[in-house]
């Protein structure tokens, strides 16, 4: 049995699940499988034989029993199992119908066995089910290497010059489906095909004077628009048959990336010269197996020099400290041809043949070429690209740094008011203990902000993509009172507002300063129009007031009246009992008279002892009688001294034709009058005429 043989010299057998609810069966297939070098396993219901084949078997063929005699025949467990791994299976049955047959056609089977067939005729079946699985295998690494290439491949029959098929990255960008394709010529994708110089490179490529040929131009899409590429032809004889491969790579991202690199004033090879990806095999050993044209471009190794040559010496960086390892891991792969533990892609450094530092992008998936694991790899040269990024990430690492060492606090959230970032200057306005505590309040709901107006202008910001600006004083949660000025910004991604950022500036010593020198302005500005000692307005107030009113009675009619009133004795009051009680007299006089007046009124000291009342709307009758009540409680003043505080008044309305002087000279002449009558008495408008005959 030379098969046997074979089978017991690999370091790990071909593993056969066995399915069938007969023991007998089960123990006959068992001897017969295992006596053929194979490594056995029996189920004997379709839960037994689902568990092995997903978990604790993992089995490389099924031998499936159609009639289980369970919940479930043996072409519905097939089918089961297919539905998440590619095994081949092959029927055992009893039974022959049509129908059976037809079920049978349904599933990617490899086939069925009657159980009454030789020995012989099992192993053969075995055999050849193993072997076209792994045809199947190559099949599917080449349609998968075709199919999944960055570049655009499109394959022309030459003698009607029609396409035979095109892969993914060629039909999504012509836009055209795989049926359309094999309707359309190259002169509809490419119109320049057609003229000099680039019609003699094909002539010459189909005249066998060139093995390739290399060009650019542009191709068209469906939609008429057009994109720039560089297009790769070779010609090949396949089943008598003369095929055209192009491998084509779309210009337009190059173009856009030379203007960017252009911009940041530094020069890149163009990405022409390294634009298309390398496509490579490596078997179990590690050794070369394919090696595209694109990979000597990335690597500087041509095919000779590369070919069952070991990769990992001649393009990883210092491979002698790893080789243990890399020694490790080869054996396992060998073994399982397990590659999961990986991550597609990986960003790598390595090294390309003049010992130069590149980074790549390398993508790796296995596949068994005769009944050994390989790993294909597809490897873009990102050396450019991973500079861009690390001088971006350093951009943005000095970014961060001047964020978190700010002199304002800056705050950054998501459309749902969650704080994503907060740098240190945040906590110390806000007094907070930690980043992780601040954190934990939402500025959309947090009733505190709610209740501060906050959160509202934070809602119209993102609903709006509106900026706002404004101040608010606010005390937050862990005590500390603060002015701040609040700058909210929306943040843009994709044209869609994701969050906003927050400019949080202390503004409480700026407030502390700008409420002092308001006071101080209100204070400066009363003085302008207020007597310092006792809070009454000045006479300069007074004058404008008065020339005013005037103006107001001449256009629109009305009256008005003013009080002169002199304290009687004042000098007597200062001389006996000091100036300060003689100030004391002058403030009580006027707490006195703001008692009793309107707030329309205007209370003024006229001169030393002497102050005006000014009553708008106010006729000289209604005048006198204020005064007399004035009179009245002003005499009722008591000082700290024997002294006692009485005053004299003279009550004048306005006539026409008044003056402001004429007013305030009349009102003063009727206080001297009261003066001569004996003082703390009030004269008033009616004694004009007997003033005037003196």
């Amino acid at each position: 049995m030379g098969i046997s043989e074979n089978r017991t010299l690999d370091s790990e057998r071909i593993k056969i699940l066995v399915v069938d609810d007969s023991r007998l069966l089960r123990v006959m297939m068992s001897d017969l499988l295992t006596a053929n070098g194979y490594e056995v396993r029996t189920a004997s219901n379709s839960f037994e034989a689902i568990d092995m084949a997903f978990y604790t078997f993992s089995p490389d063929l099924i031998l499936m029993d159609i009639e289980l005699g369970d919940e479930m025949d043996g072409i519905e467990v097939a089918k089961k199992i297919l539905q998440k791994k590619d095994i081949p299976i092959i029927f055992l049955t009893a039974k022959t119908s049509p129908e059976v047959i037809n079920r049978i056609k349904e599933t990617t089977a490899y086939g069925y066995l009657e159980k009454k067939v030789s020995n012989e005729a099992i192993i053969s079946a075995i055999e050849m089910a193993l072997k076209l699985y792994s045809v199947n295998n190559l099949a599917s690494m080449f349609k998968h290497i075709f199919e999944n290439s960055p570049n655009e491949l499109l394959i022309t029959d030459l003698q009607n010059n029609k396409f035979i098929t095109a892969n993914k990255n060629a039909r999504e960008n012509l836009g055209y489906s795989e049926e359309e394709i094999k309707n359309l010529s190259p002169r509809d994708i490419a119109p320049e095909i057609l003229e000099s110089p680039i019609r003699e490179l094909i002539q010459k490529l189909c005249d066998k004077k060139e093995t390739s040929v290399a060009f650019k131009t542009y191709h068209l899409r469906k939609d008429k628009t057009t994109y720039p590429v560089q297009v790769e032809l070779n010609v090949l004889d396949y089943l008598g048959k003369k095929l055209c491969v192009a491998n084509v790579q779309d210009l337009t991202y190059q173009k856009v990336f030379e203007k960017k690199l252009a911009e940041k004033d530094y020069i890149i090879k163009l990405l022409t010269d390294s634009a298309f990806d390398a496509i490579t095999v490596i078997n179990d050993e590690g050794k070369v197996v394919f090696w595209n044209p694109a990979a000597e471009r990335i690597f500087g190794y041509s095919e000779k020099e590369i070919i069952n040559e070991d990769v990992h010496k001649l393009i990883v960086p210092c491979y002698e400290k790893i080789e243990n390892s890399f020694v490790d891991y080869m054996n396992y792969f060998r073994q399982k041809g397990d590659l999961s533990f990986l991550r597609n892609p990986l960003e790598l450094m390595a090294k390309n043949k003049y010992g130069e530092t590149i980074y790549i992008e390398l993508t790796l998936s296995p596949i068994k070429l005769n009944e050994k694991w390989h790993a294909v790899g597809i490897v873009r040269d990102i050396t450019e690209k991973k500079k861009s990024q690390i001088e971006i990430e350093n951009m943005w690492r000095m970014y961060f740094e001047l964020a978190e060492h700010a002199p304002v606090g800056i705050l950054r959230c998501d459309k749902d008011g969650n704080i994503i970032y907060v740098n240190k200057k945040v906590l110390e306005i806000l007094g907070s203990p930690s980043e992780e505590e601040t954190r934990k309040i939402n500025l959309l709901t947090f009733p505190h902000l709610v209740g501060y107006g906050f959160s509202t202008k934070l809602k119209e910001c993102l609903e709006n993509n509106k900026t706002i600006i404004f101040e608010v004083f606010y005390k937050s949660i862990w005590g500390k009172d603060f002015w701040a000025r609040v700058h909210i910004k929306p943040h843009i991604e994709s044209n869609k507002v994701t969050g906003a950022l927050i400019i949080l500036d202390d503004i409480t010593d700026r407030k502390i300063l700008e409420e002092k020198i308001r006071r101080q302005a209100i204070r400066l500005r009363r003085l302008s129009y207020t007597d310092d000692l006792t809070g009454a307005f000045n006479r300069r107030f007074l004058l404008k007031k008065l020339e005013e009113e005037i103006e107001r009675v001449k256009r629109y009619g009305g009256n008005f009246s003013i009080i002169l009133l002199d304290i009687d004795n004042f000098k007597k009051i200062n001389d006996r009992c000091g100036h300060n009680t003689g100030d004391l007299a002058l403030k009580y006089v006027v707490k006195t008279i703001k008692e009793r007046i309107r707030k329309a009124d205007t209370l003024a000291r006229w001169g030393g002892e002497e102050f005006i009342i000014f009553l708008p709307s106010t006729p000289v009758e209604k005048a006198t009688i204020l005064a007399e009540t004035l009179r009245e409680n002003i005499s009722r003043i008591t000082l700290p001294c024997p002294e006692k505080v009485t005053a004299s008044f003279g009550v004048a309305g306005f006539l026409e034709g008044d003056t402001i002087d004429s007013l305030i000279k009349r009102a003063d002449d009727l206080m001297y009058r009261a003066k001569e009558k004996g003082k703390n008495c009030v004269a008033c408008q009616k004694d004009v005429d007997h003033i005037n005959n003196m």
